[in-house]
């Protein structure tokens, strides 16, 4: 695990998220948390899916 995953574990044990929130340019901001890891929609989707996976 890396720091982008344990943020996006981080968000999902504090607040229901909407995934669209995760995407956007201040999502940090958003969301009301500390400064998010920089990362691409497409590095999001994939590591999202890896989570996914290491739940089933």
């Amino acid at each position: 695990m890396d720091v982008l995953d344990l943020w996006l574990l981080e968000v999902a044990l504090e607040l229901p998220t909407r995934l669209h929130l995760l995407a956007a340019s201040a999502s940090a901001a958003a969301l009301n948390m500390r400064d998010a890891p920089r990362f691409s929609h497409e590095e999001l989707c994939e590591r999202l899916a890896a989570l996914a996976g290491r739940l089933l």
